[in-house]
């Protein structure tokens, strides 16, 4: 009956103008590809996925009396998925999954057979600098052939700190690897 049943939510705002922006953003990050030489044009984000989703709404008979579970949920079990996808091939790059859990090898190393994801542990199942840097460097295995990699990504701290930024000058100064040529979207 064109009805749906929604909890109360808050959103981010939408600037007025978020065409105008996002045209301009795309222009800036289209003419520094360019000047770059960029051969692969990658965009990323990550997202938190929910291992146990429940609603607090139901759709029952009526008269029905009780409803519900029993089950105790913890809402922050989940684990963070980040998503690539290769722009000039639409096609999607293997993604890396975050779960909760020690950083380091031997967690990892149970995961080792699992191909196309690269599984990685933090004790928040959160992306850091560190995660964000294994990820990078698993673009360059893929991309091994490349001689630059043009990136698109937000704003969060790890995409952004000193860390990161010190990895892909280091990087880029070593002409066997291929080049980040990385972009933020504008906030």
């Amino acid at each position: 009956m064109n009805f749906s049943c929604r909890r109360k939510s808050l959103s981010q705002s939408i600037p007025f103008d978020w065409k105008d922006k996002a045209l301009r953003g795309a222009e800036r990050v289209r003419n520094r590809f360019q000047e770059e030489n960029v051969e692969v044009v990658l965009a990323a984000d990550e997202t938190f996925l929910k291992f146990h989703e429940r609603s607090d709404t139901y759709i029952v008979p009526k008269g029905t009396k009780r409803i519900g579970s029993s089950g105790k949920f913890d809402d922050k079990t989940g684990c963070t998925l980040m998503v690539t996808m290769d722009m000039l091939s639409s096609k999607l790059v293997a993604p890396m999954m975050i779960f909760s859990g020690g950083f380091g090898i031997r967690n990892q190393k149970k995961y080792l057979p699992v191909k196309k994801t690269l599984v990685l542990f933090t004790p928040s199942h959160w992306q850091t600098s560190k995660t964000t840097i294994i990820y990078l460097k698993y673009l360059k295995t893929i991309y091994h052939d490349k001689r630059s990699i043009g990136l698109v990504w937000d704003t969060v701290p790890c995409h952004c700190s000193d860390e990161l930024l010190d990895f892909i000058s280091h990087n880029n100064k070593d002409p066997t690897n291929p080049r980040f040529v990385v972009e933020n979207v504008d906030e």
